[in-house]
């Protein structure tokens, strides 16, 4: 769904019915997925990174995807999902 800037700005009632319209006739959400261990409510982020790392070791990455210097970014000390709640 795409509307122009002039068209949501001038016309704003006409693009919320067409909004309105598309998520009241769109297929409802899967549930989440559950916390690891079990407990409520979806999780953020896995306990571990290692499955994800471990499965993307030795990837064939096209040459031109990105620049040697682009590629080795180095490791990140940050949580991405640090200061996001639940």
């Amino acid at each position: 769904m795409r509307f122009w800037n002039d068209e949501i700005l001038r016309n704003t009632e006409a693009v919320l019915e067409v909004v309105m319209a598309a998520v009241q006739d769109a297929p409802p959400l899967p549930q989440p997925l559950p916390r690891e261990g079990g407990g409520e409510g979806p999780a953020l982020s896995p306990a571990t990174w290692d499955g994800f790392f471990a499965s993307i070791e030795g990837a064939n990455v096209p040459a031109d995807f990105l620049d040697k210097n682009e590629r080795n970014q180095g490791t990140q000390d940050r949580d991405p999902f640090d200061g996001q709640s639940e």
